[in-house]
């Protein structure tokens, strides 16, 4: 087995279950523009909030320069004016950031605030003050948000997919490989099944898919598939559909509108009458079958007249040296 690699982060001390992309990619769940998402570490994620959060307040500054210089700007004229006149421009002129100018502003409002020409000349360029240390403060606080704007969604690594082929080297090595992954795969389709189709769905793994469960449809009332001589009832019979199942909705290969692909599967399922159309047979080697004639043949009976033959029950289970025969079922792994 090779080393495991390292993974994305870890969550609870523990590490995660799937390796996650690290760069930048698109999300087309959102498009192609709002779906422009940048995945980084946990460690590299929270210093690129804390210099976002830098960068928002130094292009704040950098904003009310440019907006200052334009008020001044706008504002100056080679004709008498008040002494509000004159200390606003200096306030303008002079004050690199938004916050100080609001505060020599607010003191230059309440110093005159008995003057007839205060409001006409001040009140302009308080509230584009107010309004820029405001926006940018929100901005600032909300610059966290960043790294939750777009979902919790991530793109998995597929840097080591693929399909465990043991015939590929024949070792005992590789097929002990794939028979760990067999049993490990089926462990955890056990546990989602009975903890994500019960009752309480929603617990904690219930989330690792884009789906919860595939949608299915059930119809319990369907007619015979077959000829109606076949069947044991023409009406209580049973149709499986999961309707067209989207490659990207439901499955979560993310690609885009016209690179994904529609699936379908239906199951009609009808018990079907056995007396008058099955035989016993043996071969030449001596083992009993079962002959069963619906058809024609699949290929499976020896060339002989009819549609498949199986094994009889007895010979379907192998009772080992020293054991008594089951009187029950038994459940057996293929």
């Amino acid at each position: 087995m090779g080393t495991p690699m390292e993974e994305a982060w870890s969550v609870n001390g523990g590490s995660q279950e799937y390796k996650v992309y690290l760069g930048l990619w698109t999300n087309w769940s959102r498009g192609s523009v709002l779906g422009q998402t940048l995945t980084v570490s946990r460690r590299d994620g929270d210093l690129l909030i804390a210099f976002t959060a830098f960068f928002v307040a130094f292009v704040g500054t950098r904003f009310w320069r440019a907006l200052a210089l334009g008020l001044h700007r706008s504002h100056s004229s080679n004709e008498m004016r008040t002494t509000i006149y004159h200390q606003r421009q200096i306030i303008l002129r002079n004050n690199a950031s938004p916050d100080s100018s609001l505060l020599q502003l607010l003191q230059l409002l309440w110093a005159w605030r008995r003057s007839v020409h205060l409001l006409p000349q001040v009140l302009p360029a308080l509230s584009l003050t107010v309004f820029c240390v405001a926006a940018f403060t929100l901005a600032s606080g909300f610059s966290s948000q960043i790294s939750s704007s777009t979902g919790t969604e991530v793109l998995l690594d597929g840097t080591d997919c693929g399909i465990l082929d043991p015939s590929k080297g024949k070792t005992i090595e590789t097929i002990g490989d794939a028979l760990t992954y067999d049993s490990q795969l089926g462990k955890h389709a056990l546990n989602y099944v009975q903890e994500c189709y019960s009752d309480f769905s929603g617990l904690r793994g219930c989330n690792k898919f884009v789906v919860e469960r595939i949608p299915s449809f059930i119809d319990r009332s369907a007619p015979c598939p077959f000829e109606k001589k076949f069947c044991r009832s023409q009406t209580a019979n049973i149709v499986l559909d999961t309707g067209y199942v989207d490659s990207h909705r439901h499955f979560g290969i993310n690609a885009a509108l016209m690179e994904r692909i529609l699936f379908r599967s239906v199951v009609h399922c009808s018990p079907i009458i056995t007396e008058g159309f099955s035989k016993p047979y043996m071969d030449e080697s001596g083992q009993n079958y079962t002959l069963y004639n619906y058809g024609p043949g699949w290929g499976l009976t020896d060339g002989n007249d009819s549609t498949i033959k199986v094994k009889d029950i007895q010979s379907q289970y192998r009772i080992a040296h020293g054991q008594a025969a089951p009187d029950t079922y038994v459940l057996k792994y293929v």
